[in-house]
This record gives structure tokens, sequence and C-alpha cells, in this order.
């Protein structure tokens, strides 16, 4: 819970209950346990602390995002040394929409989360 409010205090407009902390990036876990020591977060040199607005999920719940992937028409460019279509990655094929965002607590069924 400390590193979160030094965190914060360099950010004057937006307050503690509005950021979300994720360790090691945007897709990164979320830290939810304040009471965690940094060596049982996981947090080790050069790791990178990512913040973005949202609420935070509490205690118990994991964050279930849901996207809707469009796929995208488009020639395959050839690589031009070998003239042969190039290795793309799937985003180059696809746009991805964020549909929504639910917290979900740990213990709900399948079943009741669909």
């Amino acid at each position: 819970m400390d590193l979160k409010i030094k965190v914060v205090s360099f950010f004057n407009d937006c307050p503690l209950n509005e950021l979300v902390f994720r360790r090691g990036g945007a897709h990164g876990a979320e830290l939810v346990e304040d009471d965690l020591s940094l060596k049982q977060a996981q947090f080790y040199n050069q790791i990178s602390l990512f913040l973005e607005k949202g609420i935070p999920a509490q205690q118990g719940e994991k964050r279930l995002k849901v996207f809707l992937a469009k796929h995208i028409n488009e020639e395959i460019p050839a690589n031009e040394e070998t003239n042969e279509n190039a290795l793309i990655p799937d985003n180059v094929f696809f746009s991805f929409t964020e549909m929504m965002e639910v917290p979900l607590r740990t213990l709900v069924k399948t079943s009741v989360a669909k």
C-alpha cells in the first residue's frame, strides 16, 4: 500500500481508487493485495509498473476483458529478398476492439461468467 501511495502522489489529478496497478506491462498481473512485500509481489530489479485509469479489482476478483476481433482483408507483403510471404503477427490480420471489462469473483463458475 505504501508503494501505491507514493506512486499516486506524483499524479495529483487521479485518486488511488481510480488507478489500476499492473506488474510487468499492460497485460501483466494486477496488484490487488496491498499487504504483500515487494518480494511476495514478485517485484525485482528493472521490472515495469504499469498504471492505467480504471476501477481496480478487489481481493478475490479477476478482471475479464472481452474483445471483438474483425478480420482485415489485406494483401500479405512479400519479403523483398526471398520473394516469399513474410510471417506477420495476428494484429495485422485482425483489428481488436475492446467490448467490455468485467470484474469477477474468482470463485464464480464459468457458466455464471458466460
